[in-house]
């Protein structure tokens, strides 16, 4: 009896260890709150967005843009003219100044077919300007490249022209011109590269030989 009540004893005093059961990982979900307030950022995003282009727009339109060309059409008081970036169309308002070469003002009946203008505006969308500014002036001539051996004739270093011998125009010694005039004289010979603009002979680039 006695023995029985030891080993009850015994068994009761022994420690027990416990078993903790590791709990499983859960998904998180995202509560209302934190639903409207993406909702909220992306709206703000897109409404940044919308009036960022918007304000590009407005800024390309307000800029004043120049074209140079010659008129193809006069219709309904717009202009098409054919300039060095392609074909454009000048809308022509109440507003829009029209003056000659010599700054007088004229009108739009006075412009021509095929005559050459300067159109200043702003952009009211791709190839269409609206016109602030209509200036009738010539179109200027093309630069032409020469390059010659003549011999001077005689140099004039008050106005920096040089004649030649053979008979061809009077040139004139450019402003960015490579070598000095003051080393330039009568009899000698020239190798000569010449521009023409505006039926003005110019050296660009000369070199005794």
């Amino acid at each position: 009896m006695i023995a029985l009540i030891l080993s009850l004893f015994l068994l009761l005093a022994s420690p027990v260890q416990a078993v903790t059961a590791t709990p499983s990982a859960t998904p998180t979900e995202s509560s209302p709150e934190e639903n409207i307030q993406e909702k909220i950022k992306n709206l703000v995003r897109e409404n940044l967005a919308t009036t960022e282009a918007k304000m590009k727009e407005k800024i390309d339109q307000n800029a004043l843009l120049g074209f140079t060309g010659s008129i193809t059409e006069i219709k309904n008081n717009n202009i098409s003219l054919n300039t060095a970036d392609g074909p454009i169309e000048a809308v022509i308002s109440d507003k829009t100044n029209i003056v000659n070469g010599k700054g007088a003002a004229v009108k739009v009946s006075s412009l021509a077919i095929k005559q050459y203008i300067l159109v200043i505006g702003t952009s009211i969308k791709k190839d269409i300007l609206e016109a602030k500014r209509i200036i009738a002036t010539t179109e200027p001539e093309p630069t032409i490249k020469e390059v010659f051996i003549d011999q001077i004739k005689s140099v004039d270093i008050k106005s920096k022209t040089v004649s030649f011998t053979s008979g061809r125009p009077d040139h004139i010694l450019g402003k960015k011109v490579v070598g000095k005039i003051d080393t330039l004289k009568e009899g000698q010979t020239l190798i000569v590269v010449s521009r023409t603009i505006d039926s003005k002979q110019y050296i660009s680039q000369f070199k005794i030989k």
